[in-house]
Parts: structure tokens; C-alpha cells; sequence
């Protein structure tokens, strides 16, 4: 090769390298896994997050005017005393009287996975139940009301918007269990 070609070919100064726009970036192996970590890392942190907050007991839990608060127009709340249809559950039976009901509840309550009473005062029950996964905490709020012969309540979730209709299934649950346990009862004395 003469002389004139070598220096066309090579144009570069002494210590220059050639680079071209492509070499200054990561390979695709890394670009992709910064993608991944950010679309699964900061989601998870955020849930994370939300689960340690839901930690936190809110100042709106118990009795107003002697009876149970209204829901929030979110649909992560249920109560057998809601207005909107939407958020409206039948109340609960009554087994026995105030304090039976009381007992018994408390009862079911304690034998349910992720759920303990927190407290007990007159005819109201508050407990809270935590979700499997991230443990989110729902708090469950019950009124006895030995007047109509129920027990209302009011299961609502501390965080998020949404609830995908776990607290209507708690309170489901909490009846087939109420029902269960007032079967024997209500055999026995017939």
C-alpha cells in the first residue's frame, strides 16, 4: 500500500480511536435490563409502599353520631348502611343477644387466617384483616342492633381506589361463617 493510501485510510490523528454513534451505548443484554428494572422495580417499590402505609390505623375508624361512618365514594368500602346501591350489603344476623352476638363474632372473627379484633366496645366491633400477598390492612367495623335483630357493618380498605370486591367477599365470607356457627344453635332449640 503507498503512502497516500495509508493516510486516507488512515484519517484519524495518533490516539483517536474510530467510534461510531452505536459503540457509545450499553449493549442491547444491559439496555434491556434497566428496562426490565425499572418497569418491575419501581411498580413493586410503589406497592411496597402503599402496603406500609396501609400500616397505619386511620384517625376515622368508630362510631359517629352512634352509628357506623359512611363509605367514601371509592368502591374499595362496603356497609349494610350505604345509600348507593353499589356499596350496600345486607346486614349480618344477630346471634343471640348483644353480648352472645359479641362473643361469637369475636369468635369468628379470631378463627379467620390474617384477621384480629383490635376493639370491642358496647355493641361495636372494629377488626382488621390483612391481605395474603402485601399484607394491605381492610379494617371491618360491626354495630350490633338489637332493636332490628342484625349487625351491621362496615368493611372498607385503607389504601388504594379499587378493591376488586374483597371486602363484599369478606363480608360473605363473615356470614357463611356466622351461619355456620348459629346452625347447631338455632337446631338445637327447635
Amino acid at each position: 500500500m503507498d503512502r497516500d493510501a495509508k493516510q486516507s485510510s488512515n484519517h484519524l490523528s495518533e490516539g483517536e480511536t474510530s467510534l461510531t454513534p452505536n459503540q457509545n451505548r450499553p449493549p442491547p443484554i444491559q439496555r434491556g435490563f434497566w428496562a426490565v428494572l425499572i418497569f418491575t422495580l419501581f411498580p413493586l417499590l410503589g406497592l411496597i409502599i402503599l402496603s406500609l402505609f396501609s400500616q397505619l390505623r386511620p384517625p376515622e375508624i368508630g362510631l359517629v353520631g352512634g352509628t357506623l361512618r359512611a363509605c367514601p365514594n371509592s368502591p374499595n368500602c362496603v356497609s349494610s348502611l350505604a345509600e348507593s346501591e353499589d356499596q350496600r350489603v345486607s346486614p349480618l344476623p344477630m346471634m343471640g343477644d348483644r353480648d352472645k352476638s359479641v362473643e361469637m363474632l369475636t369468635q369468628v372473627i379470631e378463627n379467620m387466617p390474617r384477621a384480629s379484633v383490635i376493639t370491642v366496645a358496647g355493641p361495636y366491633l372494629h377488626a382488621e384483616f390483612q391481605t395474603r400477598l402485601l399484607r394491605f390492612v381492610d379494617d371491618v367495623e360491626f354495630l350490633i342492633d338489637p332493636d332490628a335483630k342484625v349487625i351491621h357493618v362496615r368493611s372498607a380498605s385503607r389504601s388504594g381506589h379499587s378493591d376488586l370486591g374483597v371486602n363484599r367477599q369478606r363480608v360473605e365470607v363473615l356470614r357463611r361463617e356466622i351461619q355456620s356457627w348459629t346452625e347447631p344453635i338455632e337446631k338445637k332449640t327447635l
